[in-house]
Order: C-alpha cells, then sequence, then structure tokens
C-alpha cells in the first residue's frame, strides 16, 4: 500500500454512469473467509466463504450506497448504504431483529458495467453495522412502511474493494457461486444422434443431455418435448446454461430462450453461430419465480449446414 504516494493519472474527460442495481447481496463478515487480489489491479479475484450468504431486492433506489472519509482524516474510510425490505412477515421482523446484532459483508452492482469496479464490496474489513434510526415508519409514505436498514462501517481503512476476474460474467459467476445457494444438474454427452422429424421441428432428447438439430436453411422454433421438472421452493436468481459440440454450422444466427414454467425467462441471441462452440451464457430473473420446470427453445436463421447445440449443463442459483 503506497500510504500518501500517487499512483496513477486520469484524462478521462466523461462522468461515469450513476446508480447500482437494486439487487444486494449480504453474508456474515465471519463467513467471508478468505480472499485473492490480483497483482495487476488489486481488485479480489476469488473469495471463499464458509456458508451462503443472503439475497435482498429493491425498487427505484430504494439500495442507496455511499462512501466516505473518515473524521480522522486519511486513516479510516466510511462505507454505509441503506436499503428497504419490503416484506413486513412476522419471520422477517426476526430476521431484521437478528441483523441489529452482527456484522456483515455487502457486495453490490454498479450500473456501468464498462470498468473492473462494477462489483463493489461494503464492510469486508471490520463489517457493516446497523444504525441506530428508525427501523420501519408506518406513516412514511416514502418508505411505504417498508423495512428501512442503514448499514455502516466507520472502520474500514481501504475504500471498497472490486471483485474483479477479468471479464463481466465471470465475475459474476463466481460473487453467484460464493453467496447464493445452487442446484446444478449434469447432462451426459449424446450417444448416437439427434432428433429431428421430416416438417423441421426440433425435438429436444434430455435422456442424453439437452439437444437440438437445426435443419439446412431453416427459421426454426419449437418448445423441447420433454422438460425438466425440478419443482424447488425457493424463488429463482440465475441460471446458467453450459454448452459444448456445436456446429458444424457456416453462417447463420441462433437464438436460445430459457423457460420457466412455461414462461420465457430472456433470450441469448449470438449473431455468429460458430462463436458459441463451448461457450456458457447466463438467464438473470426478471421477477421471483419458483421453478416447477426448466425448458429450452431455440430458433435457428440463416444457416447453411445442420447445426447441433448440444447443453450439457444447467448451474441454477436460489435466493436463500
Amino acid at each position: 500500500m503506497n500510504c500518501g504516494n500517487l499512483i496513477r493519472s486520469s484524462d478521462k474527460c466523461l462522468p461515469p454512469s450513476g446508480g447500482v442495481d437494486q439487487i444486494l447481496l449480504l453474508i456474515d463478515r465471519k463467513k467471508f473467509l478468505s480472499y485473492i487480489r490480483n497483482a495487476e489491479n488489486d481488485a479480489i479475484e476469488n473469495f471463499l466463504t464458509t456458508e451462503k450468504g443472503f439475497y435482498y431486492k429493491g425498487i427505484r433506489a430504494s439500495l442507496s450506497p455511499t462512501q466516505e472519509i473518515a473524521a480522522d482524516a486519511g486513516i479510516n474510510f466510511v462505507h454505509s448504504l441503506t436499503f428497504l425490505i419490503l416484506e413486513i412477515s412476522n419471520a422477517q421482523k426476526k430476521n431484521v431483529q437478528n441483523m441489529t446484532r452482527g456484522r456483515y459483508v455487502a457486495i453490490i452492482e454498479n450500473r456501468d458495467k464498462s470498468n473492473d469496479s462494477v462489483f463493489e464490496v461494503y464492510g469486508l474489513n471490520y463489517g457493516l453495522e446497523v444504525q441506530s434510526g428508525v427501523l420501519r415508519g408506518l406513516n412514511d409514505s416514502d418508505t411505504s412502511a417498508a423495512w428501512q436498514i442503514n448499514l455502516s462501517s466507520t472502520q474500514e481503512p481501504l475504500l471498497p474493494d472490486s471483485i474483479w476476474t477479468g471479464d463481466y460474467n465471470d465475475s459474476k459467476a463466481l460473487i453467484i457461486s460464493r453467496i447464493l445457494s445452487h442446484i446444478r444438474y449434469d447432462f451426459k454427452s449424446a450417444d448416437g444422434g439427434f432428433l429431428g422429424d421430416a416438417s423441421g421441428t426440433v425435438l429436444w432428447n434430455y435422456s442424453n443431455g439437452w439437444n437440438v438439430l437445426g435443419l439446412i436453411n431453416g427459421d426454426i422454433s419449437e418448445i423441447l418435448s420433454n422438460e425438466i421438472e425440478v419443482g424447488l421452493e425457493k424463488n429463482l436468481y440465475n441460471v446458467k446454461v453450459e454448452l459444448s459440440s456445436i456446429g458444424p454450422v457456416l453462417g447463420g444466427s441462433v437464438s436460445l430462450e430459457v423457460l420457466i414454467n412455461g414462461v420465457v425467462l430472456n433470450t441469448y441471441f449470438c449473431p455468429d453461430f460458430d462463436t458459441l462452440l463451448d461457450d456458457e451464457f447466463y438467464f438473470h430473473h426478471k421477477e421471483s419465480l419458483q421453478p416447477e420446470t426448466i425448458g429450452f427453445r431455440a430458433t435457428f436463421a440463416d444457416v447453411t449446414n445442420s447445426p447441433t447445440i448440444n447443453i450439457t449443463a444447467l448451474d441454477i442459483a436460489l435466493i436463500p
């Protein structure tokens, strides 16, 4: 650490995009076990936790983090954030009560995704504590009578750290894997051809992994014939899809959708089919969903060969 020595200039003349995504991840400070820094940019490139954390979703700008210099003028920094908990059940009341007696590490995602500080960690060294003040104002129109939590640490030796592996998706996957609970489905590779009929309908074969065959020069879109039944009781946060053995194909595009309970969760579009080889991508939730079934739909366009897609694994992150 260079105490008092400048280490970098800046000639950027455009301001950053402000704001944060309204998703907060919290974990007990004692459960955030260890971390490794990248030698090049000093960001956290890996970390370990002994238990999973918790997830809180806000609305509009209800999650509001701030970074300040402490009153000791440079010895410490203040990490603070306020957020709302919109659930007012008795179980959540007990959770808020317990929260007032602990210290926590918070991870937030900045709205600006253009740099290696998109994911920031608050309270890493000392831990954030709930501050005194009103927790819930039943006639407060600004908070709609939700729980209003103010977390702060005045003894942090550094500004909030960043978590960055070198890639946005990989960084997010690391955070999700360490903080949220997971269920993983691994499918065996296909053994002997793919299913398709003369009319051009795409058929998916779950028993050998999720496989699809697209016909030559066809625009094909069909929900798989055999969805996987999961019957999960917790809400979905994220679905990671792993692909392999794609092609051969010359040109063309593919649009792949994930369906939860028959409803499209999100769409992944790849304009160049060749770039999908051994790829993985993420579908993030738009609203709270408890998955009963997970399915897929593919649309091919302008292909000059018979492309194949093998979905070899699903990794489902759940909201605790």
